[in-house]
């Protein structure tokens, strides 16, 4: 799916404000939020004088950063000795940089839009679904006004 895909889902007089992938395709447009999810290309519309709150939050694995960071100062320490346990060193040190980079790619956003009817959860992962969740929320709160 792509934006594109959004784009068809479009009516007369209605433009695409914003576009963000995660569990699927989510377009925020100057009328509703259009959810396209999976393969199967499900559609969901939700107007936004439908909308009765939006909850989001971030989730992020620090442990990966503290023991990424410990390890890769271990492996430094040990990269000043001799023989195997400067191979170690290396060892840890890549291990610390690999456990780093996981904190930053594994990060996730979670955004719930509870209409009158239903409660509709969707997900984003990556380094800019913090970003993404707090622009869909700030669009949906600009446009919640019947």
């Amino acid at each position: 799916m792509s934006k594109s895909d959004l784009i068809d889902c479009l009516t007369k007089g209605e433009t695409l404000l914003y576009s963000a992938s995660g569990e699927g395709d989510m377009g925020l447009t100057n009328k509703r939020i259009i959810v396209l999810n999976g393969p199967a290309s499900e559609f969901k519309d939700i107007r936004y004088p439908h909308i009765a709150s939006i909850e989001w939050g971030a989730y992020d694995n620090i442990w990966y950063i503290v023991i990424g960071a410990i390890a890769a100062l271990f492996g430094w320490a040990l990269t000043g000795q001799s023989g195997d346990l400067a191979s170690m060193g290396i060892f840890f040190i890549i291990a610390g940089i690999v456990l780093v980079a996981l904190y930053f790619f594994t990060k996730k956003s979670g955004l719930i839009i509870v209409t009158e009817q239903e409660k509709i959860a969707y997900s984003f992962k990556g380094r800019e679904s913090h970003d993404m969740v707090k622009e869909i929320s700030k669009i949906v709160r600009e446009h919640d006004k019947p």
